[in-house]
């Protein structure tokens, strides 16, 4: 899905190149009205000026949409502090950004269908000066927003992603053991190799209790796990600190169970904080700390996971469960290969 009007300039390669030329906030919980830009961000692609003429760098500018009617026209970038080019072509603003994915929470305190829309691989020389993209938003009902992306170079995280790739350090040999604050059972988890599988390559993860799989995509942790007597689950979880703290999303997350049966449940996700601190047998830590709810057979109650940069998981915990075991994880020691 691409929006567009007539009137816009579409994306005429994946690559598009900017020039400086220097030519020229959060929203409430929402019950239906205009649309709004949460946030913007320009990171540098992972290629970075490997494809780009003349050295350039390659961005990647992004934003996140609060749609509340459902009826978005078409999100751009009406200006920018510099010339944007796909190829050798020089483009002419405004710039559709292309639709990348789109999550809906509803029935819980707010009514969330949060776009998130980018341009791909727009690059600039390499300068010292902060760069500014204008992007707008459009409705069917003629409402407008507008938000101002800008980044200094010294700012930016190459694709935006490794931030949220630090939160879960996975190279072989990599290991963590955690202990139940209300049980004392405990367990290790190890990075124990890499497996193929649809052609895709995934870490495995051996505990005492058997071995799970992941792998990390392109906004934040994708897991596939193995659980006990070899019963088979499939499931998704997003990490990225740039979410608005606060607000939740809605995970459509697929499961399988040993027959082969596959059903799809909804699970809530927010981010409660990016500062958290945790005091653990292992260390103090600054953490993300996120919260999973849903009444599934395999989300019960509240989850509430904290990421350490650098290091992983230092807890993990769930509380006001109905059916499963409620338990609360810390760590006890870890060792990185890294």
């Amino acid at each position: 899905m691409q929006f567009s009007r007539d009137k816009r300039v579409p994306m005429l390669a994946t690559m598009v190149t900017v020039v400086l030329c220097g030519c020229g906030g959060d929203a409430d919980d929402a019950t239906g009205g205009p649309p709004t830009i949460l946030q913007t961000r320009i990171t540098v692609a992972e290629d970075d000026a490997t494809d780009t003429p003349d050295g350039r760098t390659a961005l990647v500018v992004e934003a996140w949409v609060d749609d509340p009617n459902d009826d978005i026209a078409a999100v751009y970038i009406a200006s920018a502090s510099m010339a944007m080019y796909a190829g050798d072509v020089e483009l002419t603003a405004p710039v559709d950004l292309d639709f990348e994915s789109e999550e809906r929470s509803q029935g819980r305190d707010t009514l969330v269908n949060q776009l998130w829309v980018k341009a791909l691989d727009i690059s600039t020389p390499k300068v010292s000066d902060a760069v500014e993209f204008a992007i707008v938003v459009e409705d069917h009902g003629a409402n407008s927003a507008g938000k101002t992306a800008t980044a200094s170079p010294a700012d930016w995280i190459p694709d935006g992603r490794k931030a949220s790739a630090d939160y879960m350090p996975l190279t072989v040999g990599n290991s963590w053991r955690y202990r139940d604050r209300n049980t004392d059972e405990a367990y290790t988890n190890t990075v124990t190799g890499v497996r193929e599988e649809a052609g895709v390559s995934w870490f495995v993860i051996s505990n005492e209790w058997g071995e799970s799989l992941r792998r990390k995509d392109v906004f934040g942790d994708v897991f596939r796990r193995f659980e006990f007597a070899g019963e088979q689950v499939y499931g998704e979880r997003t990490l990225d600190r740039d979410r608005l703290v606060g607000r939740p999303w809605q995970s459509r997350t697929t499961f399988q169970d040993p027959a082969g049966k596959v059903w799809v449940d909804q699970v809530w996700y927010r981010i409660e904080s990016t500062s958290a601190t945790v005091v653990t047998p292992a260390g103090t830590f600054v953490c993300i700390l996120t919260q999973a709810a849903g009444d599934t057979e395999f989300v019960d109650g509240v989850i509430e996971t904290w990421y350490a940069d650098g290091v992983g998981i230092v807890r993990e915990r769930r509380v006001n469960s109905t059916f499963l075991p409620e338990y609360d994880y810390e760590l006890v020691s870890y060792d990185l290969m890294d």
